[in-house]
């Protein structure tokens, strides 16, 4: 049974969202407003790490210059819970968010909407500090997430657990916050078990730690959506110039970072970036670019496919703000219009 402490989680997200809907920011219906202006255009994010690594390509290299957007990537230290509140009080202009988590908050807030999909599926390892060498060996332990009840990680948690036979009541989730903080209490020894992904796996089995195993091999994670990047539709709707050519700054930065010409210098944001030296940036570069997205949908289209798996997936974990949310409305919750206009300036 799913715990209290879980459902608290996200019912707060939710009420935070509701919370937050109307106040403070620009005016979202006039930001941007004239076609070929500049404008600044704000991403808010929960941080800046491998998962995210397109925002520091994207600013180190002011690849949105070129499409006259001022891109400021705006990191919220209260972690993922607080990105979709300052979409929706116009504080930001996008925010990358779980698709979950997204799906939750549309429900009560609809004007909330989909137009770029960075990444699906989980590139996330499983790992156990002292004295944790197996599966068995996460039951009772406390596992540290970005958000319990509502982010990727927590997401990609769940789905491994069920996965290897062990109860949701068998463990103990946290919500740790950004992911340096929860590497940071692993090696303290404040928890027992993170998710997260390279480098900081190489940091954590450089101290003792071991990868218990990964989110990818479970079947119903690698196709699901993972991050989104969203909108608000009242602001879309009055900027569709500017969120067109936003779109295309994402698209010519993921050609940019897939680009092997340009591996020395995205490797180089890399280092700068995660504060690792350049054989770490190397090897981050190696599963995040050259393995991990390198088939992925560069233009950041939402296929729909994706979205169902991701529901379904959280009606098998019974999310409980998901259990009345079908399929078919899905079709309301994203727009390609912007990721499918033709690249280029």
């Amino acid at each position: 049974m799913r715990s209290i402490r879980t459902i608290a989680a996200v019912t707060a997200t939710v009420l935070a969202l509701t919370g937050l809907s109307a106040c403070g920011g620009e005016d979202p219906e006039t930001t941007g407003s004239s076609a070929g202006d500049r404008v600044k255009i704000k991403l808010g994010l929960s941080a800046i790490n491998a998962s995210h690594l397109w925002v520091a390509v994207a600013r180190e290299h002011k690849l949105f210059d070129q499409f006259d957007i001022d891109f400021e990537p705006v990191v919220f230290q209260g972690g993922a819970a607080q990105v979709l509140p300052s979409v929706l009080g116009a504080s930001t202009q996008f925010g990358i968010a779980s698709a979950q988590q997204t799906m939750i908050a549309y429900q009560k807030e609809p004007s909330l909407v989909m137009v770029l999909n960075p990444m699906n599926g989980s590139p996330l390892s499983i790992v156990g500090g002292k004295g944790i060498t197996s599966v068995n060996d996460l039951k009772g332990r406390t596992i540290s997430v970005n958000s319990v009840g509502s982010s990727e990680d927590y997401h990609s948690a769940t789905a491994f657990l069920e996965a290897n036979g062990i109860g949701l009541d068998e463990v103990k989730f946290v919500t740790g916050g950004a992911t340096s903080a929860r590497v940071s209490a692993l090696i303290s020894g404040a928890v027992d078990v993170v998710l997260c992904s390279p480098p900081d796996v190489g940091r954590l089995t450089a101290t003792g730690a071991t990868v218990i195993g990964s989110a990818s091999t479970v079947p119903k994670l690698q196709k699901a959506a993972s991050y989104v990047v969203v909108g608000k539709r009242s602001w879309l709707d009055a900027n569709q110039d500017a969120a067109t050519r936003f779109a295309k700054g994402y698209k010519a930065t993921q050609e940019f970072m897939h680009d092997p010409a340009n591996k020395e210098k995205v490797t180089a944001v890399i280092s700068k970036e995660l504060k690792v030296d350049k054989a770490a940036a190397e090897q981050v570069w190696d599963y995040w670019i050259n393995d991990f997205t390198r088939d992925a949908d560069r233009s950041g289209a939402i296929h729909e496919e994706n979205l169902v798996q991701t529901l379904e997936n959280a009606q098998e974990d019974k999310i409980k703000d998901l259990t009345g949310f079908t399929a078919a409305e899905l079709p309301k919750l994203y727009d390609n219009q912007y990721a499918q206009a033709p690249a280029g300036k």
